[in-house]
Formats: structure tokens, C-alpha cells, sequence
């Protein structure tokens, strides 16, 4: 895909989560998620700042969060939680197309980021992860580079991921393999994948993740 299908992709699947937090409930919407200490609708508020937020709004929050990016984070998606879900559902399908992308990461990112938070909700809740295949190729090409804030650092070192849905391999080393969905969940530390995965490197894993 090029930039502008990237582009096209991340708001398709950012209609398709407004439509996901749409249809649940409200026992749902306050069930865990896969994300932190974050409840579904936190996520889902998440999701609705990423994509609305100013870098200066931001700045401002990590200040008054000691410069962390992760405490500075988490109190935009809290504070945008208190919305309400209809107000939070309606910003992300306005939105749907914003072209932002964080510093130095490009557009592979906040799609990335889509299809792993829909994970994060619909895992927990038992529901599908219905994701298209060549969205969840481009993640996983994105992945593969270790990026700051969806890797954890040094987890992937030594290992070899292998998306045999795809024919995708990534790294070298201890191998896990598995669906390409379940690979990328798992490259993004949710350790709920890791129990779809098979081979010498799933446990390697889990252990960096614990």
C-alpha cells in the first residue's frame, strides 16, 4: 500500500470501530480491556483523542505529568472518557479521515493502532477481530521495525514471528507462528495471543512480557 491507501485503510477501520463501541452495552463498554488499567470505553475514549488532539495540547498535558508521555496519555484518554461514549463515537467517525501521524512514525502507525485496539476491546468481550489481511500486513511490515510505544524494548530480540496466513516472517531466531492477527497482537505485548501462537518462542516471550 501506498501512503494514501495507509490513509484510506486507517479510516475504514476507525469507522469500523465507532461502530463496534456503538453496538455495545454499557456492562461492555465497563468490562476490562486488553489495554492497561483501561475499561473498553477508556479505549475507545483513547482512540477519539489520538486522532483529535493537538501536539501543543499534548505538551501541555506532559508537563503537568512529569514529561511522561505514558501518564500524559493516560489522562487525555480519562479526561476524554468523561464525554460520554455517543459523544466519543461521533468524534472518531468525523474524524475517521485525519491524516495525523505521530512525529517520525508515519501513517503505518495510527492504522497499526486502530487494528491493535480493536483487539484490545473485542478480545476481552469474546467477540471477532474481524481485521482485512493487507491491513494486517502493513501492521506487521510497521512492527517488524520496533517501534517505540507499540514494541516493547528489546521483547522481539532473538526471536523469529512467522504470519503463516501470509507467508510473513520477521526477526530471527526462536520462532512463534501463528495468524498474522494473532502475531501482531502478541508483537504488541498483549499476551492473550500468545496462547493462539505455537513454537520455542512463545514462552521466551511471555517471560520479556511479564
Amino acid at each position: 500500500m501506498d501512503d494514501d491507501e495507509i490513509f484510506r485503510a486507517s479510516a475504514t477501520d476507525r469507522l469500523a470501530f465507532a461502530d463496534l463501541l456503538e453496538g455495545l452495552t454499557a456492562e461492555q463498554l465497563a468490562a476490562p480491556s486488553l489495554c492497561g488499567q483501561w475499561d473498553v470505553a477508556t479505549v475507545g475514549a483513547h482512540l477519539a483523542a489520538a486522532i483529535t488532539t493537538k501536539l501543543a495540547s499534548f505538551a501541555v498535558l506532559m508537563v503537568r505529568n512529569g514529561g511522561s508521555f505514558d501518564r500524559a496519555n493516560d489522562a487525555n484518554a480519562k479526561r476524554t472518557a468523561k464525554r460520554g461514549i455517543g459523544a466519543n463515537v461521533t468524534t472518531i467517525r468525523d474524524n475517521a479521515n485525519s491524516r495525523f501521524t505521530p512525529p517520525r512514525l508515519g501513517p503505518r502507525a495510527p492504522l497499526t493502532d486502530v487494528l491493535v485496539h480493536t483487539g484490545d476491546i473485542t478480545r476481552p468481550l469474546g467477540l471477532p477481530q474481524r481485521v482485512p489481511d493487507n491491513h494486517v500486513k502493513v501492521a506487521l511490515g510497521f512492527l517488524a521495525t520496533k517501534p517505540i510505544g507499540f514494541v516493547k524494548p528489546r521483547s522481539l530480540d532473538g526471536l523469529e514471528l512467522f504470519a503463516e496466513d501470509y507467508n510473513v516472517r520477521i526477526g530471527r531466531g526462536e520462532e512463534l507462528r501463528g495468524c498474522g492477527i494473532d502475531v501482531m497482537m502478541a508483537m504488541c505485548g498483549r499476551t492473550i495471543a500468545l496462547d493462539e501462537l505455537e513454537g520455542d518462542g512463545v514462552e521466551v516471550l511471555r517471560s520479556r512480557l511479564a
